[in-house]
């Protein structure tokens, strides 16, 4: 079976579920996620939890809308980059980065091709401080991935451009 074989089975199975853009505005790239992602994304109240939800839900939106990106592939650390491939880069695990207001919360996923991403996993930012923690993640990451993609590879790129279009690398 494909990946679009088993990305098409779980959407209509609605155990991923494409995420639009808050707006309506058309997508330029592509978001699915769990249901955990999604209700997170959609949680908007108005309280500081909201607030944190709201934030990263403009993340999602701008990678959605097809605006700049900034990306970071290793070895960079650079802290600003909205997405980041995250080390061991041979898992090809990313985070995507809502840092305001702070500390933020990391949406964690695969690329299932150019500009197809699948959020998996989130957590809060003070969930995900050291380095133990953030191989929690990782490893939550794959597990989510593999009810999904069972055994396929997640797409591999080089260049951020590989991943996401209209991206400026750090």
């Amino acid at each position: 079976m494909s990946m679009g074989a088993f990305l098409d089975s779980a959407l209509t199975d609605e155990r991923l579920h494409a995420v639009p853009h808050s707006l309506g505005q058309q997508a330029r790239r592509w978001l699915y996620g769990t249901d955990d992602v999604s209700r997170m994304l959609d949680d908007l109240a108005d309280t500081q939890l909201g607030k944190r939800h709201g934030r990263a839900r403009a993340v999602v939106d701008t990678f959605l809308s097809g605006e700049i990106v900034n990306v970071r592939l290793p070895p960079s650390k650079n802290v600003s980059a909205h997405a980041a491939l995250l080390e061991d880069r041979d898992d090809e695990i990313w985070e995507f980065r809502a840092r305001d207001p702070f500390p933020g919360i990391r949406i964690f996923g695969r690329f299932v091709d150019k500009d197809h991403f699948v959020a998996l996993r989130w957590a809060y930012k003070e969930e995900c401080e050291t380095d133990e923690e953030y191989a929690y993640w990782k490893i939550q990451t794959k597990i989510e991935w593999a009810k999904f993609f069972a055994v396929l590879l997640p797409f591999r790129g080089v260049r951020a451009r590989d991943y996401v279009s209209n991206c400026v690398s750090f």
